[in-house]
């Protein structure tokens, strides 16, 4: 799922990112940029979360995410090779 932080956007813009981005998971808006605030992300986007069952965040990922990344960051939180 996707949060989009819009302190500084407009849903019309956002709708039109998404859809040039090609995003296919669901997302909500973030008017206020609570979770930005509430993760300690940079705001970079996109921004990928790690987090366990428990809610506890284990890495933050600022900017895009490669498959080559994705696999080395669930290798360091999971400590799963794949």
């Amino acid at each position: 799922m996707g949060a989009n932080p819009q302190s500084n956007d407009t849903d019309d813009a956002q709708a039109t990112m998404i859809k040039r981005s090609g995003v296919t998971y669901p997302t909500f808006p973030d008017p206020q940029d609570e979770l930005l605030r509430q993760f300690k992300t940079t705001g970079g986007l996109p921004t990928t979360l790690f987090i366990d069952a428990n809610g506890v965040v284990h890495k933050v990922h600022n900017g895009l995410l490669t498959q080559e990344l994705l696999l080395e960051d669930i290798a360091s939180v999971l400590g799963v090779r794949a």
